[in-house]
């Protein structure tokens, strides 16, 4: 039944001092209602970084920490969680497909201009 599974993303920042920020890089592996015997899993990254480009412009700094901050870390996210159901048992666990951060930024970017 992990075929059935969905993965859900959750991203948060917060400020910290010095003008450092924190990204927090959440996969969630969810099973459908329809499953009796459910398994879940989370995995969390967090990045502490610093933008030192004061020329950036509000939507470039949105980008790079939605979209090109999780896409260099999603890998080992998908791998870690891949590890470890695979040492649970499920020797032949696997993700559908590899997450891109870039492209959902862009497909919510888009969605959110045709809503206006």
């Amino acid at each position: 039944n992990l075929g059935k599974y969905e993965t859900k993303v959750d991203i948060s920042n917060k400020p910290l001092k010095n003008g450092m920020l924190e990204l927090n890089l959440k996969l969630i592996f969810e099973a459908p209602k329809e499953v009796l015997n459910k398994i879940h899993a989370e995995a969390c990254l967090a990045v502490v970084f610093k933008i030192t480009d004061t020329e950036l412009k509000a939507e470039e700094v949105k980008r790079i920490i939605l979209a090109e901050i999780p896409d260099l870390y999603a890998k080992k996210l998908t791998d870690l969680i891949t590890e470890l159901f695979q040492k649970s048992g499920f020797k032949e666990f696997k993700f559908k497909k590899e997450i891109k951060f870039k492209e959902l930024y862009e497909q919510q970017s888009a969605n959110l201009t045709q809503k206006h």
